[in-house]
């Protein structure tokens, strides 16, 4: 068995389930399947945990959309707009996830539960209506996550369509909103959140503003704030994308929930698999906001750089080195091929031969 340390995730409080992800390859690298919880071996402080469950990273996800149907969003103006954006987020979205709509204008309605019918998921989407009241985001929250996720779900998703107009949940306390979180957390969630904006002037909008961003970024979701319908519309047909890319990139990761002796969690984890594969271990699986990462290279840079100019004059106008990705020498002629990439997967590739820049190309700049 092939077995590798990490430290022990932080937790919230005394836990009796720990929870971590795990990476499995082959001698060639590649993803390792149908692993199942006798695969894997977990020790926190050379204790031996019992393994409850290790679900592969290649279970379609179960989506939950929870929309602010508000007033707010009526005197936004914003309805169409919503609407759009939950047909482009349905559109990008791979067909394999399971997908819910529910409205939390008002009191709370399930529009349509889980299913991969992307023609009735977008026609619930159309079929979004303004109501009267404010937004009860906790409410809608705590209510989707009881009665509609049953605990068994590989990688469960709350994604939030919000405005800041006022939330009207009632007896909800701070201890309720806690264990909430954390069921969450041992669960396997994540949250994204779209939030869209319209108080000035330091105003302090509903408590969503506060809530979303703290359950996205303790459950390694994303935010996005915006201040108009249409950026609202833009920012929801992205998470379609965001969310299937991310799935793709954590495929190889099986998340495994175990059990501890006692309430204390180990300060050293240990994580072996059977089959002398490889595992790599992770406390999580976020998805990082690739946009908001600092760019290698941009447009300008690539549009400074022109043909004849060294290797060490382009990694001056660009700011960074390149990663050679192929080279060869014929008949005393050596060309090299190098890659500046983002963060966001956007590049350029420039060629150079004996030292001088021969061709350059971009993707997304």
């Amino acid at each position: 068995m092939c077995g590798v340390m990490m430290a022990a995730a932080p937790q919230t409080h005394a836990q009796r389930l720990g929870q971590l992800y795990a990476a499995v390859t082959d001698g060639a690298g590649q993803p390792v399947a149908n692993l199942v919880p006798e695969s894997f071996r977990i020790e926190e402080d050379g204790a031996v945990m019992t393994i409850l469950s290790a679900h592969a990273g290649t279970t379609p996800m179960k989506i939950a959309i929870l929309v602010d149907n508000s007033e707010m969003i009526t005197s936004l103006n914003a309805i169409p707009s919503l609407r759009t954006g939950l047909t482009e987020f349905l559109n990008r979205l791979p067909p394999q996830h399971e997908v819910a709509l529910y409205s939390v204008g008002g009191s709370p309605l399930e529009l349509l539960g889980f299913t991969t019918d992307r023609d009735a998921l977008r026609n619930a989407a159309d079929g979004v209506f303004p109501t009267t009241g404010g937004v009860r985001m906790m409410e809608g929250l705590f209510d989707t996550w009881e009665r509609r996720f049953d605990r068994t779900e590989a990688w469960p998703v709350v994604f939030l369509v919000l405005t800041d107009g006022p939330e009207t949940s009632s007896n909800i306390n701070e201890d309720q909103v806690n264990a909430f979180v954390v069921d969450l957390m041992m669960n396997g969630a994540t949250v994204h959140a779209v939030l869209l904006q319209n108080q000035l002037g330091g105003q302090a909008g509903g408590f969503q503003t506060q809530a979303a961003p703290f359950l996205a970024e303790t459950t390694g979701g994303l935010v996005r704030m915006v201040n108009t319908a249409p950026l609202m519309a833009e920012a929801v047909a992205e998470f379609g994308t965001l969310i299937g890319d991310h799935f793709d990139e954590m495929a190889t990761r099986y998340r495994i929930t175990y059990e501890r002796p006692s309430d204390t969690p180990g300060a050293q984890v240990r994580v072996g698999v059977i089959g002398g594969f490889q595992v790599r271990p992770f406390a999580d699986r976020k998805l990082l906001d690739r946009a908001a990462m600092p760019r290698i290279v941009t447009a300008e840079a690539f549009g400074g750089v022109e043909e004849g100019m060294t290797y060490a004059q382009v990694v001056e106008i660009v700011g960074a080195e390149g990663t050679a990705i192929g080279q060869s020498t014929l008949a005393g002629t050596t060309t090299v091929l190098y890659q500046w990439a983002n963060p966001d997967s956007s590049n350029m590739s420039a060629m150079f031969q004996n030292d001088a820049l021969i061709g350059k190309t971009q993707a997304g700049l």
